[in-house]
């Protein structure tokens, strides 16, 4: 079946996954790929999380006279269905991640020290359409939807699903250390020792392997290349997302850029980095960028770019003191960075990347760690909270240091803005061609989460799954 591949990227940014505590072993290995891979795995999600302890879910409509507001204009919610039962403990060890995509919803929810299970949700109807049984509850934090498949993580083995049936289809190890990225039909696995393999997504049949000669040869970190217009992908496991092209950086600084389907290496380019601890390593619009800052005492920090067409490598940003923390897409061929220069505190600010000039700059609220960008408008996400710019860097909506948000189409975002010394919050629709607000609901203190996709929310209250329609 063919599959647009920005609306593939589109929705795996609008996943929301969960993560519930577990034994020691556990969030130090995510931990440790989550330091890897910062320019990817936003510290805030741009989708909706709360993770603010136990409590229902009372959701209303504003009594008020509703403003004038264009016909596309996200303006309130209509329940769907009737509350459906969803299983986990009725207490603070219940964990739910939620993944809306298309008409469905996928839910994996349980006890954090026992036994969860993965359901599929009519997103029409909101009634259960089957279930994948129970499996064991650590780590099983959430459902990573892919085209064709549903990947599980469960303790160190990811299972992937028939999205169908919810049968088991084949499973593989995550491998400590080390990186998984999948397109729409290929899964790629590299392990620390820098072994490199292809598998088929639906049979899980192996494709191919690549082995370093040496250790110079030995790849550091993974990618996937993802369109500069694209939200990142965000889950629990940092799986990470492409258009069908994985790059990789070695430890004698080679970047690799390879055919996922078959391993082919399409470009090889030769750089000075040596990445014992990078950054940032991503790839927008098959363009490599390397965040280079350590072991240099005499030279500035530098964010640098490689071309997979050319296989040009230019410098496109320095900083003589400070710290870049992250780097985005905000829109093609333009990037944004967010950082620290020891002067002005906290900055946003927009390069084009065809002349390597700086857009705008402006000081920001927090350091950012996440952004995408539609129609001229930029959204991003971090410590400070969520934002929207215009093509200027002008401020057309800024939620508080917790609210967080995500796109719910191109004119229309949705954001959790929270209430003062109550622990709730206020469910926000922002149109995104001015910034004009519209509370179309209340959320108290809850310990679930919520995903949505451009037609319906969906969220966890206590143990049960509740969904709502978009009124425009």
């Amino acid at each position: 079946m063919p599959v647009d591949i920005d609306e593939l990227f589109t929705e795996f940014g609008r996943q929301a996954d969960l993560l519930p505590l577990a034994d020691a072993s556990v969030p130090r290995r995510i931990g440790a790929r989550r330091v890897r891979n910062r320019a990817l795995v936003a510290a805030t999600a741009a989708v909706l999380l709360v993770v603010a302890g136990l409590g229902a879910a009372n959701w209303r409509r504003e009594r008020h006279a509703e403003p004038v507001l264009p016909a596309d204009t996200v303006r309130g919610l209509n329940p769907i269905g009737t509350p459906l039962h969803i299983y986990g403990p009725a207490n603070k060890s219940m964990f739910a991640g939620i993944a809306a995509v298309g008409d469905r919803v996928y839910v994996a929810s349980g006890s954090i020290d026992d036994t969860s299970e993965v359901i599929a949700v009519d997103g029409r109807t909101g009634r259960k359409i089957w279930s994948a049984g129970r499996m064991a509850g650590f780590e099983t934090n959430g459902v990573i939807a892919l085209p064709g498949v549903l990947l599980v993580a469960e303790g160190s083995a990811l299972r992937i699903l028939d999205p169908d049936t919810g049968k088991k289809l084949w499973a593989t190890t995550d491998p400590p250390n080390g990186d998984v990225v999948v397109d729409e039909r290929t899964l790629v696995r590299v392990n620390e020792a820098g072994l490199t393999e292809g598998f088929d997504l639906r049979t899980g049949k192996k494709l191919w392997s690549a082995v370093p000669a040496g250790e110079a040869d030995r790849p550091k970190h993974s990618a996937g290349v993802i369109p500069g217009t694209a939200e990142p992908a965000r889950n629990v496991r940092s799986i990470q997302t492409s258009d069908g092209r994985l790059v990789q950086i070695t430890l004698g600084g080679r970047v690799l850029f390879r055919d996922m389907r078959t391993g082919d290496v399409s470009r090889s380019v030769a750089t000075t980095v040596r990445p014992k601890q990078l950054t940032g390593f991503a790839a927008y619009d098959g363009v490599a960028y390397i965040y280079d800052n350590t072991g240099y005492s005499d030279r500035p920090s530098r964010l640098l770019a490689v071309d997979a067409a050319t296989g040009a490598t230019r410098v496109v940003y320095s900083l003589q003191a400070g710290h870049l923390r992250s780097f985005f897409p905000c829109g093609t061929r333009q990037l944004c960075l967010s950082g620290d220069d020891n002067v002005r505190g906290d900055t946003l600010q927009s390069m084009d990347l065809a002349s390597g000039q700086v857009g705008w700059s402006v000081a920001a609220p927090g350091p950012a760690f996440s952004g995408s960008a539609r129609g001229w408008r930029v959204l991003v996400s971090g410590i400070g909270g969520t934002a929207l710019y215009d093509l200027n860097g002008r401020v057309l909506f800024q939620a508080g240091a917790n609210g967080s948000g995500g796109w719910i189409d191109d004119q229309n975002l949705l954001v959790l803005v929270p209430i003062p010394d109550t622990g709730g919050y206020r469910l926000v629709a922002v149109a995104a061609r001015d910034g004009r607000q519209t509370t179309i609901g209340t959320l108290p203190r809850t310990a679930g989460g919520c995903s949505w996709t451009s037609e319906f929310l969906a969220c966890r209250d206590g143990v049960e799954l509740k969904l709502w329609a978009f009124v425009r």
